[in-house]
């Protein structure tokens, strides 16, 4: 991770996104996500926590990327968030993502 300007998505914590750990990433940054299934690294806070997520583009109809980040997300948005804030998605690459306030 370098200085950069990175594409930054903004992130809306839905419901569904709050509960189960998961969330999708809209069109305006998919061209920087790599286009196919598999692992990316996922950073949390501040503290850039590393966590192992998995990437598929099979979950949404136009093949936009939704991002698993399992339980440690989960607990990680719970812990820091509240419903419907919105968090910072940084694309540090096509594999890495940097998620914050």
């Amino acid at each position: 991770m370098n200085n950069k300007k990175y594409p930054i998505y903004e992130l809306t914590l839905h419901k569904t996104y709050y509960d189960k750990g998961f969330f999708n990433l809209g069109i305006d940054v998919d061209s920087y996500i790599k286009a196919s299934n598999g692992i990316i690294n996922i950073y949390l806070g501040e503290s850039k926590e590393k966590i192992t997520g998995k990437l598929n583009r099979n979950a949404n109809l136009n093949s936009t990327p939704r991002i698993y980040g399992g339980k440690v997300l989960k607990d990680w948005f719970q812990k820091y968030f509240d419903l419907k804030d919105i968090v910072l998605v940084y694309i540090l690459s096509t594999n890495e993502i940097w998620i914050k306030k």
